[in-house]
């Protein structure tokens, strides 16, 4: 038995997460030049909220990757920056904070091509994020509700690839126990 259906753009999505809460899809152009996120009430099907994506400086600033956490928190990747939306927040989709990669030889388009499901993963209540910089693959950590990136010893990254090549399908983190 369908509970309900939706179409929110003449497209699929490239998208879908679900929890038990909510439905999260992005739709993009078929330039890739603009993006949007839509979330939808997992019960209802009604739409709770809907953020358009385009170019900045003629450069497009969309989502390239999402995660959706158990309790609620989108976290999506753009170019230069990750961002958090607490989806239970009232307008939390709009209100959503960003956090720019943190390191020394931080460059703009760090997330650019972080677009596998491995890239971006939520374990626990921490993010994990792949991207590249100019030393390499990067691999920062976030606390998942606050957005405030982890240091690892003395260092703004938990891993630095210095094979750029790292970055790709197959790439995962191997969690022991309590740790990552």
């Amino acid at each position: 038995k369908v509970l309900w259906q939706t179409r929110v753009a003449d497209r699929r999505p490239s998208h879908l997460l679900a929890t038990d809460d909510f439905v999260v899809t992005r739709i993009t152009d078929d330039n890739g030049t603009t993006a949007q996120i839509a979330v939808f009430d997992s019960f209802s099907g009604q739409i709770i909220g809907r953020n358009n994506f385009g170019s900045e400086s003629g450069l497009p600033i969309i989502p390239v990757n999402l995660a959706l956490s158990p309790d609620g928190i989108l976290v999506y990747l753009v170019p230069n920056a990750i961002v958090f939306a607490d989806l239970f927040e009232t307008n939390g989709l709009k209100q959503a904070k960003s956090q720019p990669p943190r390191a020394a030889d931080n460059v703009a388009g760090a997330f650019m091509n972080s677009t596998s499901p491995d890239t971006l993963q939520i374990i626990g209540e921490r993010v994990l994020a792949t991207g590249i910089s100019p030393s390499g693959a990067m691999v920062w950590m976030y606390d998942l509700h606050t957005g405030a990136p982890i240091r690892f010893n003395s260092n703004d990254y938990l891993v630095n690839v210095r094979d750029p090549s790292f970055l790709g399908e197959g790439r995962f983190m191997i969690r022991s126990a309590g740790s990552i």
